[in-house]
């Protein structure tokens, strides 16, 4: 089909082709196309008025499709940021419990006899001894 419209671009049938490849591009969801399709279409048939109307139709679908789109980006995005507002904000808590078991659990320093020495003996005087 394109090898045909590059070809023969003045041919009687051109039209009609870029009409039936638009209306491919409609089944498919691909409005986008259709519409440039259906363009193409009408500047060489522009009195055709099933071209005309499908055209609206096609543009009608592309800007509701559109809307969709810019619709699920901002939920899309609004969720994200809850998400993540809400993750920092879990986080945060659950490090504050965890520097609080921290401070609860940390050893402590003991004072105590000092350990003997290596190579001495244990007397009297060594345990008496405070470090």
């Amino acid at each position: 089909l394109a090898e045909f419209l590059l070809e023969q671009p003045n041919h009687p049938l051109v039209p009609k082709a870029y009409h039936r490849r638009a209306t491919a591009h409609v089944m498919l969801s691909h409005f986008k196309l259709a519409v440039a399709d259906f363009e193409r279409a009408l500047e060489r048939d522009p009195t055709n008025k099933e071209i005309k109307q499908q055209l609206a139709k096609a543009r009608a679908s592309l800007a509701e499709q559109d809307r969709e789109k810019q619709i699920k980006k901002k939920v899309a995005s609004a969720a994200n940021k809850d998400a993540t507002s809400d993750i920092d904000t879990d986080t945060m808590q659950k490090l504050g419990k965890i520097e609080k078991l921290v401070r609860i659990i940390k050893p402590r320093k003991v004072r105590g006899p000092a350990p003997p020495e290596s190579g001495k003996e244990n007397d009297s005087d060594s345990t008496n001894q405070v470090s």
